[in-house]
């Protein structure tokens, strides 16, 4: 089965589609994998799902997410897919984080404007021995935010897989 665009699956929180090539991509909601003190489920974001989380990452974030459907054999990416209403799309890297069982924060990724108009930064890359994995990402405050005016919007966590130029 080719899904065109993707599906949302089991409690409308997974996203799915295939590639070309038939590895699965997959895409965690927020409001289902990121835990912050103080947020808004916000439904007003052109989002595959129904809401997105608005706020609350000023003091930093916790993602606790776990994957189902990953192809094996297979090298993803792991990037967090967010949105923010600054005039400066794609070219600044707002998120300092870290993997439960590291010891340092990294900086993320330069963000890439997606088609459909969301950020996505890269935060690490896996090889898939199986379908299901738990991962912990710890979030630090944003750190270069220059105006409190800025508002983010995350709309998950995405399982992509590596796609190598021949």
């Amino acid at each position: 089965m080719q899904f065109p665009k993707g599906v949302l699956v089991g409690d409308g929180n997974t996203w799915l589609s295939k590639l070309k090539n038939g590895k699965v991509c997959e895409v965690i909601s927020a409001t289902k994998c990121i835990y912050v003190d103080s947020l808004v489920h916000d439904d007003t974001q052109d989002s595959r799902f129904s809401n997105v989380i608005n706020g609350g990452l000023h003091n930093g974030f916790t993602v606790k997410v776990r994957s189902q459907f990953l192809s094996l054999k297979t090298a993803y990416t792991i990037s967090l897919v967010f949105k923010h209403n600054g005039t400066d799309h794609g070219t600044h890297m707002p998120f300092k984080f870290k993997l439960d069982e590291q010891t340092d924060y990294f900086n993320s990724c330069m963000a890439h404007v997606r088609d459909d108009g969301w950020l996505m930064t890269e935060l690490c890359q896996f090889t898939s021995y199986k379908r299901e994995h738990d991962l912990q990402i710890h979030f630090l405050p944003l750190f270069n935010i220059t105006s409190s005016s800025i508002q983010y919007f995350l709309e998950g966590v995405e399982f992509r897989p590596v796609q190598y130029i021949t």
